[in-house]
């Protein structure tokens, strides 16, 4: 059994920072949550964690750990560039100057990769010019953390799972009636991350941390999926019917985000959003496999019972509409 160790994990309230809480305390970790929320969740509490308030743009943040686990970021279509740079570059550049470490796991983004049909690696040479200001932001804050000693970089794509209240209610609302509704053909191949193979991952970075120490990894599972595929899985067997797919031409989608952005109009269907799903965008995850050991357990299969589960007593058309009222893991 490996040593207890001192875990801090930002992004206390989200997906990915739930599922970490409960995993690690689980292992029996001391696990420090980070939040901004003053008043934590009972069911966080009721993990043997302990609750830390801090915003990680601020100058309140824990002395030290043995692990941080940054999965704190603003990971929006519609923000800003500046609210975007203050949270994910400034709030990781504060965070890992003024927490010590023995390894900073930071929990990046396939978006630092441009759109284009190549399968990215850890070593593509990345000309953040070409990216989305999310991709942008991730990737300056990914070069913030270089110019430290012991961090561990992650870059997952598509994370799904249970409790997920970001891609999840996004894929539900193009249910229209007896149709799914997609902004362009969504005959794509593309990498997924399900949660329970990105704690896989972080796992390795806990226990190696001299190994991992300054590496870049992609983190996705094994299959490519056909985007078409897994949209229309999840919409059938969520809603038990039978669907039509009507796709809307993909020139026409795109007339429709530049005269939203000309009127300011916010909508899920932007630039952004749009080179998401409207792209091949597959990882190479043979570096993760070749020095680590990394396997892959779960996929998209296995997985789409749970979450059929969990929705199951669920108001689907509140949750698309307001995903952040759901209750904490």
């Amino acid at each position: 059994m490996n040593p207890i160790k001192d875990i801090l994990i930002t992004g206390a309230t989200g997906f990915v920072g739930a599922h970490l809480i409960k995993h690690y305390t689980k292992l029996g970790h001391n696990v420090t949550a980070l939040g901004r929320a003053k008043i934590p969740p009972k069911a966080l509490l009721e993990t043997g964690a302990q609750y830390f308030v801090g915003d990680i743009t601020k100058d309140n943040l824990p002395q030290k750990t043995d692990i941080l686990i940054h999965t704190a970021g603003l990971a929006s279509d519609t923000a800003t560039w500046k609210e975007l740079y203050n949270t994910n570059v400034n709030g990781t550049k504060n965070l890992i100057a003024k927490t010590k470490h023995k390894l900073f796991v930071y929990i990046s983004s396939s978006s630092v990769y441009p759109i284009s049909n190549a399968v990215h690696a850890e070593n593509e040479i990345i000309n953040p010019d070409n990216l989305n200001n999310y991709g942008k932001s991730k990737y300056l804050a990914e070069q913030v953390i270089t110019k430290y000693k012991s961090y561990t970089i992650l870059r997952p794509r598509a994370i799904y799972g249970t409790h997920d209240r970001v891609l999840l209610p996004r894929i539900l609302g193009m249910k229209k009636r007896n149709k799914i509704i997609s902004p362009c053909d969504l005959n794509k191949s593309i990498s997924m991350t399900n949660i329970d193979n990105l704690k896989t991952a972080i796992d390795l970075c806990v226990e190696n941390t001299d190994l991992v120490s300054g590496k870049t990894y992609n983190i996705v599972d094994d299959n490519i999926y056909n985007l078409n595929d897994i949209i229309y899985e999840l919409l059938t067997s969520i809603f038990q019917q039978k669907l039509q797919l009507f796709s809307i031409p993909h020139s026409i989608s795109k007339s429709l985000c530049k005269l939203f952005s000309v009127l300011n109009i916010e909508s899920r269907l932007n630039k952004t959003s749009l080179d998401m799903i409207c792209h091949n965008h597959l990882l190479d995850i043979s570096k993760i496999k070749s020095e680590l050991g990394y396997k892959s357990e779960f996929d998209f299969k296995t997985t789409l019972p749970m979450i059929k589960l969990w929705l199951s007593d669920k108001d689907i058309t509140k949750f698309i509409e307001d995903p952040s009222k759901e209750p904490w893991l």
